[in-house]
């Protein structure tokens, strides 16, 4: 069932509860929004971790060229979503 946000004139929303409650979005959480390769956006949460002190980050060896990019998010993939890659992998090495 589609959930419906309308954007006020600053450009905020208010999320459905229904989900806030099904993602798990709670006060202090960053929503993070981004755009995939085929041009699709994409939304996930971020959390502050209590005690974790600055919310920027660095990433020193960031993929500069969409080709390093696309290899970075099918390695990543890799690992989540195909655990039995991963083991044939670890057991080869």
């Amino acid at each position: 069932m589609a959930r419906v946000a309308r954007v006020t004139s600053k450009g905020q929303i208010t999320i459905p509860v229904e989900v806030r409650n099904e993602m798990g979005i709670r006060k202090g959480d960053d929503l993070v929004f981004y755009q995939g390769l085929d041009g699709s956006m994409h939304m996930r949460v971020r959390r502050l971790r209590k005690g974790a002190g600055s919310r920027s980050f660095r990433w020193p060896d960031a993929p500069r060229t969409p080709a390093e990019v696309r290899k970075a998010i099918t390695a990543k993939l890799d690992k989540r979503h195909c655990p039995q890659r991963r083991s044939r992998g670890s057991a080869e090495r």
